[in-house]
């Protein structure tokens, strides 16, 4: 019995051996084939993308750029925090462009930036679909509101706030938002000195946003306009 045992194990002992060598050599080439499909799949990606960028390049190619624009970064290091702390805003030569500049976030994410008053209003008065990706974004700080929202939600907010924003309504608030307008036009005059100056009016325009709305809704004169 001990002599059939050794025979046994001696003779399946070279089986054994080939079979793990066998499921080794298995586990190489499953871990060689996947690795050549993750390095086929970025690769197709890479090609899509490349186009994508491709095609975004020949659409916008009417439109200026910013000259300190690179391939890769874009105009990021021109795109950066506002002197108010929180917006972020473009740093560049406001004459260089008189209507439209494209833009690029890296080398994946372009845009347009519209300057022309009548182009905004054009594009403003649109009932064009929203860009999801860049409404998904917002919708986590503002909600699904009237700016992040579209379709029948959007139609449904916006009837409900309609009879807020009818004349009758702020017709009270007339001689108020005259006042404010009044003042930053005063402003502007002693900026400007009657010399023709280029005046940034982000921060003017949401101070007077500010004083508008402290007076007409809690009757508060701030004199944040001239204050600051």
């Amino acid at each position: 019995m001990a002599l059939l045992k050794a025979d046994f194990l001696s003779s399946s002992f070279p089986s054994l051996t080939r079979i793990a060598s066998l499921m080794l050599a298995s586990w190489d080439s499953i871990l060689l084939t996947l690795l050549i499909a993750t390095l086929l799949f970025l690769l197709v990606k890479l090609i899509h993308l490349v186009r994508w960028k491709l095609r975004f390049q020949h659409a916008l190619r009417d439109f200026p750029k910013h000259p300190n624009g690179s391939w890769f970064m874009g105009d990021i290091p021109e795109y950066t925090k506002g002197h108010n702390g929180m917006a972020r805003e473009f740093h560049f030569d406001y004459e260089e462009v008189d209507d439209v500049m494209q833009f690029w976030l890296g080398p994946f994410m372009p845009g347009v930036v519209v300057f022309n008053p009548d182009t905004v209003k054009s594009i403003a008065n649109k009932n064009e679909p929203k860009q999801e990706s860049v409404m998904r974004f917002l919708r986590e700080w503002i909600g699904d509101g009237l700016v992040a929202s579209s379709g029948e939600h959007w139609a449904r907010n916006r009837r409900l706030v309609a009879p807020a924003f009818h004349y009758s309504g702020l017709r009270p608030h007339v001689s108020i938002f005259s006042e404010c307008a009044h003042t930053l036009v005063n402003k502007w005059k002693k900026l400007c000195q009657g010399e023709q100056t280029t005046v940034n009016v982000y921060d003017h325009m949401g101070l007077l946003t500010l004083d508008n709305l402290l007076k007409s809704i809690y009757s508060y004169d701030s004199h944040c306009q001239t204050k600051g």
